[in-house]
């Protein structure tokens, strides 16, 4: 790749920003298929509040004929995927997007109004696609995903006055509606001008959260699958028990080279898929040891991540606990101890 393309890309006058995970934002890097275009992720909630959380964009390119793997975010982001696809890219057929995310979302359709294509996503997430506010929407969520908004608030020990910020953050910051022009049901294959991708159901992060299998180069394009603390929302958007499996399948893969949805990808990820693994199940592990006495989400939270780790800022590591206690629940190893103002857990 020459010189000027991969140049650093950064704000150079936006000296606010704190980009040590991430040294090149929005610069462009090679992959197996194609190039990427990195994106960093936010290290406190303030920080994301800035605008600081962004996808990485993967591009997919084969004889002249792209695929995009979601978005990014704000035009810089948008800036450096378009400096791709102007040199190297004859035809944009697919935006394939891994989940509901705004930061994976936000340039889909000023993509596609630029370079045409086709914008996929999965039906499970369409609700949450084309109207981020409905987390807060009891009705809409129990008819699509089954469980009650108002159970999640008491349980994570919201007030009132916390569920409207947190909607006004919401829809003053994150709100980033999207018509999707194909929302798939079952997982299938996707032509490629004579290469062949494959559309993965690899629920957890999100209801309808894609994977994108490369056979030919063993490559996966995860998303935020691979992201840690995760699930990074409460259940029932977020599932402890499906992000598992889903790793657990993409490991099964055996790829050589995983996309992840921040920061630079992934060369031999299987070291990487065993550790997330393994962090999942020593947390679910954690938890049970510390309910012979009744705890509720912030004392366990501040037991078991006493400091934020990286990238997990509150209340992502309480969302997680969330997903996993709720796993233990129906699995009958805890049961939940409803007060009046407060909520409990303990082993069955």
């Amino acid at each position: 790749m020459d010189a000027q393309l991969t140049e650093r890309l950064a704000f150079q006058s936006d000296t606010s920003r704190d980009w040590s995970q991430c040294p090149f934002p929005y610069s462009i890097h090679s992959t197996p298929d194609g190039f990427m275009v990195c994106g960093p992720h936010a290290q406190t909630m303030e920080e994301s509040l800035r605008g600081g959380t962004v996808s990485s964009v993967y591009i997919i390119v084969h004889k002249g004929c792209a695929c995009v793997i979601d978005t990014g975010r704000f035009k810089e982001s948008f800036f450096a995927l378009t400096r791709v696809l102007n040199q190297y890219v004859t035809t944009l057929k697919y935006i394939i997007l891994t989940h509901d995310h705004f930061d994976h979302v936000g340039n889909a359709e000023r993509l596609r109004g630029e370079f045409g294509g086709e914008i996929l996503a999965h039906s499970l997430d369409a609700t949450l696609i084309a109207n981020p506010l409905c987390i807060y929407d009891n009705e809409i969520i129990q008819y699509h995903y089954g469980a009650n908004v108002y159970d999640t608030w008491r349980d994570m020990g919201y007030t009132p006055k916390t569920i409207a910020a947190m909607r006004k953050t919401t829809e003053r910051l994150f709100n980033v509606p999207l018509q999707v022009d194909q929302y798939i049901t079952e997982e299938c294959m996707l032509d490629l001008n004579g290469l062949e991708l494959r559309l993965l159901h690899t629920p957890g992060h999100s209801p309808g959260s894609l994977s994108v299998y490369v056979p030919a180069s063993r490559s996966i394009y995860t998303g935020d699958l691979t992201f840690w603390v995760n699930p990074c929302r409460p259940y029932p958007i977020g599932n402890a028990d499906k992000c598992v499996s889903s790793l657990e399948r993409i490991r099964a893969l055996g790829p050589r080279f995983c996309g992840h949805g921040h920061y630079l990808g992934i060369h031999n990820p299987l070291p990487r898929l065993n550790m997330i693994i393994g962090r999942h199940r020593t947390l679910e592990r954690d938890i049970l040891a510390l309910l012979d006495t009744p705890l509720g989400i912030a004392d366990l939270r501040a037991r078991i991540f006493p400091d934020d780790p990286a990238d997990s800022f509150a209340p992502i590591p309480e969302n997680s606990i969330h997903a996993w206690l709720i796993s233990l629940m129906h699995r009958n190893r805890i049961v939940r101890m409803a007060g009046r103002n407060t909520v409990r857990w303990r082993k069955a």
